[in-house]
């Protein structure tokens, strides 16, 4: 029996080399699917938010390679960057605001898109927590949740 050849650089496909500075195929809706994926497969579902965040992560690393690591900064960072706590709070706020639902049938599937957000929100602050994300990305992050989580329901504002 003739034993597998290794994959030569040459014939692969990943990581994607040059990294793209933004690639708008890669949201949320890329890691939801990839999870669902995962649960057709007998895999546990993706509830908690620090797995979807880690699972975005995984998939990322895999498509451009690891990141670079970051050069260290020439300044000390200044004690208390307010502009950016109130970025960050208001990229929270906007990726909890879940509209309303107009009929009562599609409670639930508000309910699902409210809780979706949450642990997605909730993982992606743990990140920033255990310093292994940046508040800037963090804050892009946030934004695209709305984007890629939207109500898929009749709202009040449709009305």
């Amino acid at each position: 029996m003739d034993s597998p050849t290794p994959p030569n650089r040459a014939s692969r496909a990943y990581p994607i080399t040059p990294a793209p500075a933004d690639d708008p195929r890669f949201t949320l809706g890329v890691a939801l699917d990839i999870a669902e994926v995962l649960a057709r497969h007998g895999y546990p579902q993706v509830e908690s938010g620090r797995d979807l965040v880690d699972l975005q992560q995984a998939i990322f690393h895999f498509l451009y390679g690891a990141p670079a690591a970051a050069p260290a900064p020439l300044v000390p960072a200044p004690a208390a960057d307010t502009a950016g706590a109130r970025e960050l709070a208001a990229a929270v706020r906007e990726a909890l605001d879940v509209p309303h639902a107009a009929r009562y049938e599609d409670l639930a599937r508000a309910d699902r898109t409210a809780r979706l957000r949450g642990a997605y929100v909730r993982g992606t602050l743990a990140s920033l927590a255990d310093g292994t994300g940046s508040a800037r990305s963090a804050v892009v992050a946030l934004r695209e949740t709305a984007e890629r989580a939207p109500a898929d329901y009749p709202t009040a504002a449709d009305r």
